[in-house]
């Protein structure tokens, strides 16, 4: 493991915060952090686990860090990536709590030690983003919260009913790097160079434009 921590990183300065989105029920959605896609996206890394059958070795998981300046209920996320056919039990995001001293999410994602929040994500919203690549938009059942100042880890994982991979693309304007977990590879952690793309909102926004998924249950 890497020793020391992650240094704080940049969240939505006042140009992001001014950017308020749709109203619904007469809240305001604001974007809290951003660390969006490239256009066409790319830089795709494995980030997904087979339903159909538990501990296959194809199993992964990407890990993103993030730290807001201060304390914010999350309630809606964007993120993007690749992988026909689109997960068909939707997606699994889970918030870990940084350990101390480490830089880096030291377990496996079906350990729940360090764990925020998880929460299954079988309704969203997708458009188009090139490379074969959506954007997904989806409102969480229930609010995370993130403290301030806080280091957290996320990770974003499709949930395939066979074997298939799903890919988190790359993002921008984080730190430079993000974190990769694989079930059958002699290194089960590595280190993975660029950011994850995905977006932080504080309220439900209406729905975005773009065809609507429901996968199967």
């Amino acid at each position: 493991m890497i020793p020391g921590s992650v240094p704080a990183r940049r969240c939505a300065g006042p140009a992001l915060a001014a950017a308020l989105l749709a109203t619904t029920q007469g809240a305001l959605a604001i974007q809290v952090y951003a660390q969006p896609a490239a256009r066409p996206a790319g830089g795709f890394v494995d980030s997904q686990q087979t339903i159909a059958a538990d501990g296959l070795d194809s199993d992964s998981a990407a890990f993103d860090n993030v730290t807001l300046h201060r304390t914010t209920k999350i309630a809606r996320m964007a993120w993007w990536g690749e992988g026909q056919p689109l997960p068909e039990h939707g997606f699994t995001i889970t918030v870990y709590r940084q350990k101390p001293a480490v830089s880096e999410p030291a377990f496996a994602p079906e350990d729940d030690a360090g764990v925020v929040a998880r929460r299954q994500v079988k309704r969203f919203k997708r458009e188009a983003a090139g490379n074969d690549a959506f954007r997904f938009d989806a409102d969480l059942d229930e609010p995370i919260v993130l403290e301030g100042g806080q280091p957290y880890w996320i990770s974003i994982v499709g949930n395939m009913q066979g074997f298939a991979p799903w890919r988190w693309a790359a993002g921008a304007d984080g730190d430079g790097r993000s974190f990769q977990w694989r079930r059958g590879a002699a290194v089960s952690y590595m280190n993975v160079k660029g950011d994850r793309a995905f977006l932080l909102f504080d309220a439900a926004p209406a729905a975005r434009e773009g065809a609507s998924f429901t996968p199967a249950r």
